[in-house]
């Protein structure tokens, strides 16, 4: 697996996001939503080199679906690979581990 790295900054800033998803301009929306897809899967490949826990994916799926529900009539995303994520970290997530 690829090397494990600490991002203490990274619960903070995807919780500032959600929050306030409201207020980031459209144009940027695309980008972040790719960004989020992309640290939502870091981890899954075996060869992945960035490497988040199950809580942190998790936090990433969380929050693109928190900026989709606060800018609906805005955005036209598909949100299946973040579902096929969510689903997929549902059954790695061992809260105690």
């Amino acid at each position: 697996m690829g090397e494990s790295f600490s991002l203490p900054l990274l619960a903070p800033c995807l919780n500032g996001i959600g929050k306030f998803s409201h207020l980031i301009d459209l144009d940027f929306m695309a980008d972040l939503m790719n960004y989020l897809r992309k640290l939502a899967g870091a981890g899954s490949q075996k060869n992945d080199s960035h490497h988040l826990t199950v809580s942190e994916r998790l936090q990433c799926c969380i929050v693109a679906f928190k900026v989709m529900k606060n800018n609906l009539e805005a955005l036209n995303v598909d949100l299946q690979e973040f579902f096929v994520q969510l689903y997929g970290l549902i059954l790695e997530y061992r809260p105690g581990r």
